[in-house]
């Protein structure tokens, strides 16, 4: 059991560092595209305003094909939003518009999920050598959850604390119960986090997972706390496998340990069986001595042979008595 908990915590703290590494590789990844996508544009462009509008226009079916970006947004010196690639997309995440405001000449990423999860990176552009703007990219983090399950068989779930501290999805009685922003493969996902319970809302005051008993299957949930300011992350562990090797193994030690008592048990029957005898025939025989029938019982007594080794208080009575 001991072995199981050790190397359930390490796994732990590896898919804990798993998942903030993935997040980070891809806000490098975006880093480097957001340089990128004035190159998709005309090199004769009269301004980066122009530039990066046609290479919206041309391209960003290519961006969300090839590289996952979901929104491309174009936010002018003057904090204005000039370009919004799609058109339909939402606005700026309230988390990340101060950044912009407060420092437009420094790079600035957020995760945000209101209303949908998405991973935010704000990157200023040089036209000419003079600050032209910032380019912000989102790229869905559904994609991210995704890719680190086919890595390590885990599901996942997104959940965001409310502005009053709250966290409806996981309370039963709030309406919004169970509503993730973001879950892998629901159909497998969503009964093992109903059959948790009420056990989901108190991880937000412990860090012990919580064990599931589901059909015939085992499962751990554990948080990864502050994934991004008032974003939590919940992992989903298969443990089945690990949980039927104890009880096999408890059953050996038990079935090993009652063999134990009953060979013993049986090994010191056979190892007391002669001096048993031996007594059995003393205590026949010790009527003689108190009827004072004393050639009888040295007769008797002679009868019973003397052990050279080991050499017990029985033997010493046949040798006085003979």
């Amino acid at each position: 059991v001991r072995q199981f908990v050790v190397q359930q915590s390490r796994l732990r703290d590896q898919q804990a560092r798993q998942v903030r590494t993935l997040l980070k590789e891809r806000g490098e990844e975006m880093s480097k595209l957001a340089s990128l996508v004035p190159l998709l544009g005309p090199a004769d462009a009269s301004s980066l305003t122009e530039q990066l509008r046609q290479a919206l226009e041309r391209n960003g079916t290519l961006l969300d094909l090839e590289w996952d970006i979901r929104s491309v947004r174009w936010i002018t010196p003057d904090g204005e939003t000039a370009i919004a690639w799609p058109q339909a997309s939402a606005g700026l995440p309230a988390e990340l518009r101060p950044a912009i405001t407060a420092s437009p000449e420094q790079t600035a990423a957020v995760i945000s999920c209101r209303p949908s999860c998405g991973q935010f990176i704000a990157i200023p552009l040089l036209w000419h050598d003079v600050f032209a703007g910032t380019l912000v990219l989102e790229r869905s983090l559904a994609d991210a959850l995704l890719a680190l399950n086919a890595l390590t068989g885990a599901e996942l779930a997104i959940d965001v604390i409310d502005e009053a501290g709250r966290q409806a999805h996981l309370d039963p009685t709030q309406p919004g119960y169970l509503e993730f922003p973001v879950l892998t493969y629901p159909e497998q996902s969503l009964p093992v986090l109903r059959a948790a319970g009420a056990a989901l809302l108190e991880m937000r005051h412990s860090p012990a997972p919580v064990l599931v008993h589901l059909a015939d299957d085992w499962l751990e949930i554990f948080r990864i706390a502050g994934l991004a300011p008032g974003v939590d992350a919940y992992v989903i562990n298969d443990v089945t496998q690990q949980r039927l090797g104890i009880q096999a193994a408890t059953r050996k030690s038990l079935i090993i340990g009652v063999l134990g008592v009953l060979l013993s048990e049986m090994l010191l029957l056979v190892i007391m069986q002669p001096p048993l005898r031996r007594l059995k025939k003393v205590a026949r025989v010790l009527p003689l001595l108190a009827d004072r029938r004393y050639d009888e019982l040295r007769a008797e007594l002679a009868r019973f042979g003397v052990v050279k080794l080991p050499h017990d208080e029985i033997d010493l009575m046949v040798e006085t008595a003979v």
